[in-house]
């Protein structure tokens, strides 16, 4: 016998929750408000040629991807879980965040637009929403996938 013991085996949490999404949405929620105060490169009045709503819908949706996947996680005894009230209020800070977003634009030569904020919003509750749907796939247990088959 050894003077150590084993160190005991990780927990489904330690295998699955690496630390680097949370420098990733850190990174990504940084870049997104550079990109979005950069100054307007178009004339006061003028458009993008490429479709802005999407735009917006895909970033928000982005965010609100990453930020569910790092901060509705909840380990628990019985195996881990996202949170749906975690997911919630990370839903409503980023809705927050966006009307931010839109209300600071003009500052930088950008127009506030409703309709950027309603992309905004839609693309985070879709974000948040597929999150939740691939973090709870991810998480399912071997045992219940057996049981239901």
């Amino acid at each position: 016998m050894s003077d150590y013991e084993a160190d005991p085996p990780p927990s489904l949490t330690e295998r699955l929750r690496p630390r680097w999404p949370v420098g990733l949405l850190a990174a990504y929620w940084c870049v997104l408000f550079l990109a979005t105060h950069w100054p307007n490169p178009y004339p006061p009045g003028g458009t993008p040629n490429y479709p802005d709503k999407l735009v917006h819908f895909t970033a928000y949706a982005v965010l609100a991807f990453l930020g569910v996947f790092v901060l509705a996680w909840v380990p628990g005894e019985n195996g881990d879980r996202v949170s749906g009230w975690r997911s919630l209020g990370v839903v409503a800070i980023i809705i927050a965040y966006g009307l931010f977003d839109e209300v600071t634009q003009p500052i930088t030569g950008r127009d506030f637009e409703w309709f950027d904020w309603a992309a905004d919003c839609a693309g985070a509750s879709c974000g948040a929403l597929a999150s939740v749907c691939w973090n709870s796939w991810r998480v399912r247990s071997p045992e219940a996938d057996s049981a239901s088959s």
